[in-house]
C-alpha cells in the first residue's frame, strides 16, 4: 500500500472549497450512524446526498471535491472478503482523478480483514464502536492534535467540514435534539401492519436487534402497565436484557413506553438511562410514516445514550425493517 499523505489538492483554483468528509458506507443504516456520530462533534454545514450508485463510480466523482479524510466501510457489498482489490482500485480512481490519495480510516466487522489491512498499513476501526473511539481516529489520522498539516494547510474549524452522502435519505431522517433524539421513516405499507411489527414477538425477534445480535426471547403483556421484556444475544454468547413498560397504547396509531436495562426477570437495571418513547403511526396514501421521539431527563442522560450507540442501533434496526416489511407483504 503507498502510504496516505494529508491531502493537499493539485488543482490551482481550491478557494471556496469546503473541507469535507467522505463517507462510503456498507449500507444506508451504517452511513447515517456516521453521519450522526460526525455531525454530533459538529464535523458538518449540510449534509450533500447522492443518489445510490455503483461506489467506485461515486468515489471518482467525489475526488473532485478534495475531501480531507474518507471514511469507508469495506464491508461494503462484501468486496474486501479475503482480497485487496477493490481498495487498489479506489486509491487508482483517487490518483487518476485527483493526483493525490486523501487519508481513509477503513470500518470493518471483521478481526481478520483489519488484521491484514493493519498490516498493509491502513488505519482501520474495528464495527461496532463507540462515539469517543472514532473520534480519537479522526484526530489521529488528520493530525488534528498539532492542529496543522504537513503541508501547512491550516484545518478549519470542525463547524465548516461538510459530509458528502452515498444514500439518499428522504426516507429515512434522525435528529437529536438536547434531551431528545427522533427517527422517522416513510414505509411501503399499511398502517395495521407497522402497529403490529412494532407490538407482536414473533414480528420483533426479526428486526429489533441490530445485527450479528439476536432476540431469542420476547415477551409483550399489550396493555397499560404491562411489560415488554427481552433479551438480545451477542455472538459471544452475552446476554443482555431490557424492558419496557407501556404508559399508553392507542392501536394502530400510538405507542408510549418507558424503557431500562433489566435482568432476566424483568427487573430494571443500572447501565443505560430511563427513557421515554413515543411511537406514532400516520398513514400517508398507502404508505405509513412511522415516528419514533426518545426523551432523556437531561442533556447528560442523552449523552450517554448516544454514546452507548442507541441512536446508530435504532438507525440501523429501522433499515433493516424496510427489508422485513416488504418480506412480509410479498408472502
Amino acid at each position: 500500500m503507498e502510504p496516505a499523505r494529508p491531502f493537499s489538492p493539485s488543482c490551482a483554483d481550491t478557494q471556496g472549497i469546503e473541507q469535507t468528509v467522505l463517507v462510503i458506507a456498507e449500507n444506508a443504516a451504517i452511513e447515517e450512524m456516521l453521519i450522526l456520530m460526525l455531525r454530533l462533534a459538529g464535523y458538518h454545514t449540510s449534509a450533500l446526498c447522492a443518489r445510490r450508485r455503483p461506489a467506485i463510480t461515486w468515489v471518482a466523482e467525489s475526488a473532485l471535491r478534495f475531501p480531507a479524510l474518507v471514511l469507508l466501510d469495506v464491508d461494503l457489498c462484501g468486496v474486501l472478503t479475503g482480497s485487496l482489490d477493490f481498495l487498489h482500485l479506489v486509491q487508482a480512481q483517487w490518483r487518476a482523478v485527483a493526483k493525490e490519495i486523501p487519508p481513509m480510516i477503513l470500518l470493518t466487522t471483521s478481526s481478520s480483514v483489519g488484521v491484514t489491512l493493519e498490516q498493509e498499513g491502513y488505519s482501520v476501526l474495528a464495527k461496532p464502536f463507540h462515539l469517543k473511539e472514532l473520534f480519537d481516529k479522526v484526530k489521529r489520522v488528520m493530525n488534528r492534535d498539532e492542529e496543522v498539516l504537513e503541508t501547512g494547510m491550516s484545518l478549519p474549524p470542525a463547524t465548516q467540514w461538510r459530509i458528502i452522502t452515498m444514500f439518499d435519505y428522504h426516507s429515512l431522517s434522525t435528529r437529536v435534539g438536547e434531551q431528545e433524539f427522533v427517527v422517522e421513516r416513510l414505509f411501503t405499507a399499511l398502517r395495521t401492519l407497522m402497529f403490529q411489527v412494532f407490538t407482536q414477538p414473533e414480528h420483533l425477534k426479526r428486526w429489533w436487534a441490530p445485527q450479528p445480535f439476536t432476540i431469542p426471547i420476547c415477551t409483550i403483556d399489550l396493555r397499560p402497565g404491562g411489560i415488554w421484556h427481552y433479551c438480545m444475544h451477542s455472538p459471544q454468547g452475552q446476554d443482555h436484557w431490557a424492558r419496557s413498560v407501556y404508559n399508553e397504547i392507542v392501536p394502530p396509531e400510538k405507542l408510549v413506553y418507558t424503557s431500562t436495562f433489566a435482568d432476566e426477570h424483568a427487573n430494571p437495571i443500572g447501565g443505560m438511562p430511563e427513557h421515554l418513547t413515543t411511537v406514532a403511526f400516520t398513514e400517508e396514501a398507502s404508505k405509513t410514516h412511522v415516528s419514533a421521539r426518545v426523551q432523556f431527563a437531561s442533556a447528560a442522560a442523552l449523552s450517554v445514550a448516544v454514546n452507548m450507540g442507541m441512536v446508530q442501533g435504532m438507525s440501523m434496526t429501522w433499515e433493516y425493517l424496510v427489508g422485513y416489511v416488504q418480506e412480509l407483504q410479498a408472502k
